[in-house]
């Protein structure tokens, strides 16, 4: 597993980043300690799901519905596994061996004095890592020094320093003129991206005054604490229980961290979304899809998270 999508080089996987895992143990060793059980309910979540079946499917009208909507559980129930599967073999596993092996070169690039450190070799393009290859193995048959020391040191820190600043600038809610209609289930689902959302989103650029902000209600209940702002998984560590989880966004690695915190809040996010579910696994209160939770709260602030309403208020 990745301490993030495994898309990028930075989300390391467990074995290499101890981070997520470490973060959770002393809550679960705290619930051992104390008599709770630590394993999920699975029979009374199946009981559960075949209720919600049933019950959705009385309200359709005619036989003809019925067999449809039958068809389509039974293929989800069969899907759902292999999208799953394929999170972890492709976006977990293949990435992050991919770009451990770029490591490994990037380590050969320092010892010869290409550039500082092996992560300097992510600034280099596909194009540019080639170049560096075919100048190692020219200078080792020639016997000759390689150009790089002198080449690439000024274009990393270029780029690193372009990096650092874009990093400082918000991103806005969106980009371009937006779409009179939003109607593919995933962006909605997975992604909570609507009309009335993205135009809610780029109305608080200029409503900070506001004490609430609205989001999609992901799971149900009431709670009140305090705000932990995280932006990255390298901030997970400064979770404590009871706080409230407020992010950009979560992915399956950061579920271990759920049994610390009280309610979550993010700014991406719908019904369907990895927050969504877990927070409902979990019983936690969680608003998704406020679009500026990380902006407008202050890590420290105090919060109510509505979950039944999905509004987070601002308490002080």
């Amino acid at each position: 597993m990745n301490v993030g999508d495994g898309f990028y080089h930075y989300h390391r996987s467990w074995n290499d980043d101890l981070t997520m895992p470490f973060a959770a143990l002393p809550s679960y060793i705290r619930q051992v300690q104390g008599g709770d059980k630590l394993e999920r309910p699975v029979q009374q979540l199946l009981a559960e799901r075949q209720q919600l079946i049933s019950d959705y499917r009385e309200l359709l009208a005619t036989d003809e519905d019925r067999a449809a909507f039958d068809q389509m559980i039974s293929l989800a129930h069969r899907v759902f596994p292999y999208v799953e599967g394929h999170k972890f073999y492709c976006e977990h596993w293949y990435t992050n061996l991919f770009f451990n092996k770029i490591r490994e070169f990037g380590a050969l690039l320092c010892d010869h004095g290409f550039f500082a450190k092996e992560e300097d070799v992510f600034h280099l393009t596909h194009y540019e890592l080639k170049s560096a290859i075919v100048d190692l193995m020219q200078s080792w048959s020639a016997g000759s020094p390689p150009r790089g020391p002198a080449h690439w040191p000024p274009i990393v820190a270029e780029r690193a320093a372009a990096i650092a600043a874009w990093a400082k600038n918000d991103t806005p809610p969106a980009l371009g003129p937006v779409p009179d209609i939003i109607d593919d289930p995933a962006i909605v689902m997975l992604w909570g991206i609507t009309r009335e959302s993205l135009d809610a989103w780029l109305k608080s650029e200029d409503d900070g005054d506001s004490k609430e902000l609205k989001g999609f209600a992901a799971s149900r209940g009431v709670v009140e604490g305090i705000a932990r702002v995280v932006k990255s998984a390298d901030e997970i560590g400064r979770l404590k229980d009871g706080d409230i989880l407020v992010c950009q966004v979560t992915n399956p690695t950061w579920s271990p961290v759920f049994r610390k915190i009280a309610a979550a809040v993010s700014d991406i996010g719908g019904s369907m979304s990895h927050a969504a579910i877990v927070a409902r696994e979990y019983g936690l209160p969680a608003v998704v899809g406020t679009g500026s939770a990380t902006r407008r709260i202050k890590d420290g602030q105090r919060l109510r998270v509505d979950g039944d309403r999905g509004i987070v208020t601002l308490l002080d």
